[in-house]
C-alpha cells in the first residue's frame, strides 16, 4: 500500500439539528443511562447560592474576583498546616481562559462548578523575583487594555493596579504597600499557568516553586460551602482592584 495519501471519489453530508425535541438513540441511551444516573446523583448536588449572576470581565469580572479570592484563601489554609513551609503568600492569580461558564444566580451545584473548572489543574506556590512580577504588571496592563475572550486577568484583592493609559503609566500595591522591585513576591496560581501556560512566561522561571496537590476546582467548591456553611449567599462584586486611574 505504502504511504501514498487519498481521497475520496464521492462522499454525502447530512446536517441533523440537535435540540431537546430530538429522539435519543435507543443504542446510545442504552450504553449511557446507568453512567448518567450514577453522575447526576453527584454532579446534582446542592452546594450553595449565589446571590447574583457573576462573570469573567475586564480590567476586572466577579466571577474572576470570586475564584481569585477563593484560591488565595485556600493557599493560606493549606500553608498553615505545612510547618515546614515558612512562606508567606502575597497573592493569587489566574487566567480568565480558564473559567469556562458564569455561575447563575441561584442553586450552584457541584456540576456548575465543574462546568466552570472542568480542568484538573492544581494550585502551586511560586516564589517570584521582582522583575518578574514587573512582567507580570505589563501582561495584566497588556491583557486589561485589549479586547476579546482572554481579556482582564483575575488577581485576589491584595494585589490592586491602577492603569494610567493617558500617561501611559501604572500604580500598584500588594497587600496595600507600594510594588518594590527588589524583593520577592511568593504568588498562587494553577500549574498550567506556572509552565508558561497563556503566554505566562514570566511564571516559568520561578526562584521556587511548590505544589499543593489541591484541585483549583476543590477550592472553588470550599469557599462556596463556607460562605453557605455560614448561612449566607455567595456575592462577589467589583471593588476597583484592577481599574484605571482617574
Amino acid at each position: 500500500m505504502g504511504c501514498s495519501s487519498y481521497k475520496p471519489l464521492k462522499y454525502k453530508a447530512v446536517n441533523a439539528d440537535v435540540s431537546p425535541t430530538r429522539p435519543a438513540d435507543e443504542k446510545s441511551e442504552l450504553i449511557i443511562s446507568s453512567y448518567r444516573i450514577a453522575i447526576d446523583s453527584v454532579m446534582n448536588v446542592r452546594i450553595g447560592t449565589a446571590a447574583n449572576t457573576m462573570t469573567k470581565g475586564s480590567p476586572e469580572g466577579s466571577l474572576g474576583n470570586f475564584c481569585s479570592d477563593a484560591v488565595y484563601d485556600r493557599s493560606v489554609k493549606w500553608l498553615q498546616t505545612e510547618d515546614s513551609i515558612n512562606i508567606v503568600l502575597d497573592f493569587a492569580l489566574l487566567n480568565n481562559g480558564g473559567l469556562r461558564v458564569p455561575l447563575d444566580s441561584g442553586e450552584i451545584t457541584i456540576g456548575n462548578i465543574y462546568e466552570l473548572m472542568p480542568f484538573e489543574n492544581q494550585i502551586v506556590l511560586i516564589e517570584l523575583s521582582g522583575n518578574k512580577i514587573i512582567e507580570l504588571i505589563a501582561y495584566i496592563q497588556n491583557r486589561t487594555t485589549r479586547q476579546g475572550r482572554k481579556s482582564g486577568v483575575p488577581v485576589s484583592t491584595q494585589f490592586n493596579l491602577q492603569l494610567d493609559t493617558i500617561n501611559d503609566q501604572v500604580s500598584c500595591n500588594i497587600n496595600k504597600q507600594p510594588f518594590d522591585s527588589r524583593r520577592n513576591y511568593t504568588i498562587a496560581t494553577s500549574d498550567y499557568l506556572a509552565s508558561g501556560g497563556d503566554q505566562m512566561t514570566f511564571l516559568s522561571e520561578p526562584i521556587k516553586i511548590i505544589n499543593t496537590q489541591i484541585k483549583i476546582r476543590d477550592a472553588f467548591i470550599e469557599a462556596v460551602q463556607e460562605i453557605d456553611n455560614k448561612g449566607q449567599l455567595v456575592r462577589k462584586q467589583m471593588d476597583g482592584r484592577v481599574g484605571y486611574a482617574r
